[in-house]
């Protein structure tokens, strides 16, 4: 299936209505970020700037939008199911730990006390500072390895 677009649904009170969102403009952010916090940041910031200013139609003029960009049958119905299941999820409410949140405490009493400039071994990965709060000790993490990291010296 496509993947240049991207079917945004909100519901109103009347009828649902969707938009359609470019996926490269609203996913990649512009040039110049240098870390995966930055780029993350301006990919929402890029996102949200498109929704903003997103037309919002019914699904049948929906359809002969996509049909018009050649879309076909088969792949329009999978955008609005697509967009009706996001949907779906996004009024699930969730909680997510980021575990790179100074103050961020993992289940072996781990917590996150500030960010390095060093790099980890993955692609714009950080290390960060943790501090034991069994034993004090003080010790650096990668940030995909924070919430499972325990303290070298207790092993708290």
């Amino acid at each position: 299936m496509r993947s240049d677009v991207l079917v945004i649904r909100r519901p109103v009170l009347t009828a649902e209505r969707f938009a359609v969102i470019e996926a490269a403009a609203a996913l990649l952010p512009p040039a110049g970020w240098h870390s995966l916090d930055e780029f993350m940041t301006a990919s929402l910031d890029s996102f949200r700037e498109q929704l903003q200013h997103a037309e919002f139609v019914d699904e049948i003029d929906l359809r002969t939008r996509l049909a018009a960009r050649g879309f076909s049958v088969e792949e329009v119905d999978w955008q609005i199911r697509r967009a009706r299941n996001i949907a779906k999820l996004a009024a699930v409410p969730t909680t997510v730990a980021r575990t790179t949140r100074i103050g961020y405490r993992n289940e072996f009493d781990q917590v996150v006390i500030g960010k390095t400039e060093a790099t980890g071994d993955r692609p714009f990965e950080r290390i960060f500072l943790l501090r034991c709060d069994r034993c004090g000790h003080e010790h650096g993490a990668a940030g995909s390895e924070i919430h499972r990291r325990s303290c070298p010296v207790c092993r708290g």
